[in-house]
């Protein structure tokens, strides 16, 4: 290699000009520093940040860091001014400040220039213009945090089971939902082992069934235990991912707790199934009726007390089988009470027997109202 030297310019021995002609077609920024970290050389390339090579001269990284990266940026000084090894997975990444006042994101790649007596003579850096790449990774990273709140507010949760290594990957929200510390990947059986003993052989089923045809299932319950016994109820959907060829490469689900739903029907369950143990053991008959007088339903007691059988009288009328001379004064207190110009109390009226006399009877009816009050 040919090399020329300029007499007079900076440093020893002058300017290497092949050392100019190279720097000037790099895009990266070279930063020379003495061992005080005062700059006493900068590239062409500075004028992308709206500098003129020469005006850095003299000054310091320091006084271009931004004040929120700047321990940062002190701390890697010293750590590359002590001698140590070069960490090449530390972060070098901060914010310097353009000729305008705007900010950019620069990477530095660091080392020491040996001296005389093994003594650093400066550092030799090269900055990167790496603005867009943290913009996109700060976009990714924004989207995965919003992705993360949206399903902590749907209050879903996402899976993947990869087909070759069975190991299924969760969301947080599907961690929580079994109860386990969030992490990375989940072997099958170590998920497996949370489904409640009875449900167990159908979710393996639905697995297997999946890997093996490509079919995936939707709408299926399952029970989970927590370790400390709290069991949960989760729905679920399956998809499978396929390759070109058609091989099932994955399942991917989603799970929804379920949990509340799920006990509220059965306290709903439960309560229906007492009111009827108590209303079909009931000496008294119990009924209920629609707003246009349909009875919906009677207690078994009905056919003791007026000879006829339950489905007899079921979606029927009962003013069909009140005595006329009662009749008016019967659907007066019914529809009194449901326009709350009476107070719940007894109504008497004669009803018609099967076997063709009329015996009295006496009603204690309430309303049953809706949430906003409406019968």
């Amino acid at each position: 290699m040919v090399r020329t030297v300029e007499r007079g310019a900076p440093g020893e021995g002058g300017r290497d000009v092949t050392w100019d002609f190279i720097s000037e077609r790099i895009n990266d920024i070279i930063i020379l520093a003495d061992p005080q970290g005062m700059i006493v050389y900068a590239s062409p390339a500075v004028r992308s940040l709206g500098y003129a090579p020469n005006a850095l001269v003299g000054r310091t990284g320091a006084e271009l860091v931004h004040p929120d990266d700047l321990a940062k940026y002190l701390a890697n000084t010293a750590a590359l001014a002590s001698g140590a090894p070069i960490d090449p997975h530390r972060d070098r990444e901060h914010r310097f400040r353009r000729a305008d006042g705007t900010w950019v994101w620069l990477e530095g790649n660091p080392s020491l220039m040996p001296g005389p007596g093994g003594r650093p003579a400066g550092v030799l850096n090269v900055f990167r213009d790496v603005t867009e790449r943290r913009a996109s990774v700060e976009a990714m990273w924004e989207h995965a945090r919003r992705a993360v709140m949206a399903e902590e507010v749907a209050g879903v949760g996402y899976w993947r089971l990869d087909a070759e290594t069975l190991e299924a990957a969760w969301s947080e929200q599907v961690f929580r939902m079994h109860g386990l510390e969030a992490g990375d990947t989940i072997a099958l059986d170590a998920a497996m082992a949370r489904i409640h003993p009875e449900d167990k052989a159908r979710s393996d089923a639905l697995v297997a069934h999946a890997l093996a045809t490509g079919e995936g299932w939707r709408d299926t319950m399952t029970r989970v235990v927590h370790a400390d016994g709290t069991l949960r109820h989760l729905r679920g959907r399956g998809v499978c991912e396929t390759n070109a060829e058609g091989k099932v490469t994955a399942v991917f689900g989603t799970v929804v707790d379920v949990t509340a739903l799920a006990q509220a029907q059965e306290q709903l369950a439960e309560s229906e199934r007492r009111y009827r143990l108590m209303a079909e053991n009931a000496t008294d008959v119990i009924s209920t009726t629609a707003l246009d007088g349909r009875l919906t339903y009677l207690s078994p007691s009905v056919e003791r007390l007026t000879g006829y059988a339950v489905g007899e009288l079921l979606n029927g009328q009962m003013r069909d089988h009140v005595h006329p001379d009662d009749l008016d004064s019967f659907m007066r207190a019914f529809h009194d009470l449901l326009a709350n110009r009476r107070t719940p109390g007894p109504v008497r009226f004669r009803a018609a027997h099967k076997a063709g006399h009329w015996i009295w009877l006496e009603s204690n009816p309430r309303v049953v109202r809706d949430a906003t009050g409406r019968p």
